[in-house]
C-alpha cells in the first residue's frame, strides 16, 4: 500500500476496532480468560505496540541511524505476516509489551483505554503524512519477531498486529467481534 492508503486504512480498522471494544458488555472486555488475555489485556497491549511504532515514526527517525540493518531479505506483505506468525508459533512472547495486569476494569478504564486508541492512531497517522514514500522503502527499523523491517513493512505491521489480536478476541468472543467485517478493512 502507499502512504496515503495505509493512513486510510489504519484509520479505518482503529475506528473499526474501538467500536467494538465500545460496545462489548464490560463483563466480557474484562473476563480474562484461562489462558491468554482479556479483550481489554488485548487493547492495552495494542495501545503499547502503537505508541511505539508511533515513536519510531517520529522526527528523529531513530531508523535512519540503524545502518547494521542496511539489507532486508526481499518479502511481501503476506510473507512479513507468515514471518511473524511464525514466531508467535516458535513461541515469541511480547516481553516487555505483555499488557498490564488489569485488577478490575471499569468503564472508565475502557473509556481511557480508548481515547489512547483515538490518540495513537491520529498521532502514528499524522506522523507517516510527513514521510515519502521514498524514505518508507529507504528507512530500516529492528522488530524484535521478524528482524529488521522497512518502515513501510512497519505501518503494514501495525495493522495486522491490530487484526491478529482481534482474531484472537473474536475466537473467544465470536458474537461479539464481527471479524468478516474488520477483516475487509485490511
Amino acid at each position: 500500500m502507499q502512504r496515503d492508503e495505509l493512513i486510510a486504512a489504519t484509520r479505518a480498522y482503529q475506528t473499526k476496532l474501538g467500536s467494538i471494544f465500545e460496545k462489548m458488555p464490560l463483563q466480557v472486555y474484562a473476563a480474562k480468560p484461562i489462558k491468554g488475555w482479556s479483550p481489554a489485556q488485548n487493547l492495552n497491549h495494542i495501545l503499547k505496540v502503537n505508541r511505539l511504532i508511533s515513536m519510531l515514526f517520529g522526527p528523529l527517525r531513530f531508523g535512519s541511524a540503524l545502518a547494521a540493518f542496511r539489507h532486508i531479505p526481499e518479502r511481501s506483505i503476506e510473507g512479513l505476516k507468515e514471518q511473524y506468525l511464525e514466531s508467535l508459533r516458535r513461541g515469541f512472547t511480547a516481553g516487555a509489551f505483555s499488557p498490564s495486569r488489569l485488577q478490575k476494569v471499569s468503564e472508565e478504564d475502557r473509556r481511557e483505554a480508548l481515547a489512547r486508541l483515538a490518540e495513537t492512531t491520529a498521532l502514528f497517522c499524522e506522523r507517516i503524512s510527513r514521510w515519502s514514500e521514498e524514505d518508507l522503502d529507504r528507512v530500516k527499523f529492528p522488530h524484535p519477531a521478524v528482524g529488521p523491517v522497512t518502515a513501510r513493512e512497519m505501518a503494514h505491521f501495525t495493522l495486522f498486529h491490530a487484526q491478529h489480536h482481534m482474531g484472537v478476541v473474536a475466537s473467544r468472543h465470536p458474537d461479539q467481534v464481527p471479524l468478516a467485517e474488520l477483516a475487509r478493512l485490511i
